[in-house]
């Protein structure tokens, strides 16, 4: 954006610019092809997670990965479902509903699975019999 990184421009600009949210043609970070500038937006009402095991600039498997399948289990089973989830991602929609404690949960729940992903621990009943 404007010569560097998205997540150094404030916040408040993100959220209220448009092109923040615009797929640019060529970018390596989604991989579509024939499609227009300005022709195509991400939606900022879905929350999308990637897991370790892919380089994100390559491509390529990485010799350390988390399936999106495991975290998805591991969120399940503690009160947050997400929408959908395959190899490497878990989507999340948001709504109007969602509120800063809900947010606050999920990144809670991350961390929480994180510690134990660190301490190779098992995470596959609820976090609180756990940590």
């Amino acid at each position: 954006m404007a010569g560097r990184p998205w997540q150094d421009h404030p916040t408040e600009a993100i959220a209220r610019e448009r092109r923040f949210f615009s797929f640019e043609p060529g970018a390596s970070w989604h991989g579509f092809e024939g499609y227009a500038g300005d022709q195509y937006f991400v939606d900022p009402c879905k929350l999308l997670l990637t897991t370790p095991g892919i380089d994100a600039q390559s491509g390529e498997y990485t010799d350390f990965g988390i399936p999106a399948t495991i975290l998805a289990h591991y969120l399940r089973e503690n009160g947050i479902v997400p929408e959908k989830c395959d190899l490497n991602s878990i989507l999340f929609l948001l709504t109007p509903a969602e509120s800063a404690e809900k947010m606050a949960q999920l990144v809670a729940m991350l961390a929480q699975f994180e510690q134990h992903i660190e301490a190779d621990t098992p995470a596959g009943r609820r976090a609180a019999d756990h940590l």
